[in-house]
């Protein structure tokens, strides 16, 4: 899931300036215009920043959460794979995400990130508690 949640966000915001800006471009605007368009959010500025504070403290939570989770339940043999083979999702998906075209990429993403709270949200604490301990 995580692999998953970064594709779509790097994706889409790797191309959205090529999006946004040019005469070609779906929106049409203009490099000063796209810069007012980034810096618009500062007027709701205390809202944004609360956002990024819940938001940095639960992916802080999750983080330590699912740290947590695989070593409870991998074996101290496979620990270092496990955590390799999560890494490489979690980071390696990264630039995947600008190859899939300027709009595809918003349309696709949104999708992903959808089906991927899907399945976040089928982990539930009873699961969890069910993992076996190694």
């Amino acid at each position: 899931m995580v692999g998953l949640f970064n594709i779509a966000n790097t994706a889409s915001g790797a191309v959205f300036v090529l999006y946004a800006v040019g005469p070609g471009s779906a929106m049409g605007l203009t490099g000063q215009v796209f810069g007012l368009l980034l810096v618009t959010p500062a007027a709701g500025s205390l809202l944004v920043a609360a956002a990024f504070a819940v938001a940095g403290g639960g992916i802080a939570v999750l983080n330590v959460v699912a740290v947590s989770l695989r070593q409870h339940v991998t074996p101290d043999r496979l620990l270092g794979r496990v955590n390799s083979a999560y890494r490489l999702v979690a980071w390696g998906t990264m630039p995947l995400g600008a190859a899939f075209g300027l709009r595809a990429v918003f349309v696709i993403m949104t999708a992903v990130s959808l089906v991927t709270l899907v399945g976040l949200s089928a982990t539930t604490d009873r699961k969890i508690d069910a993992a076996p301990a190694v």
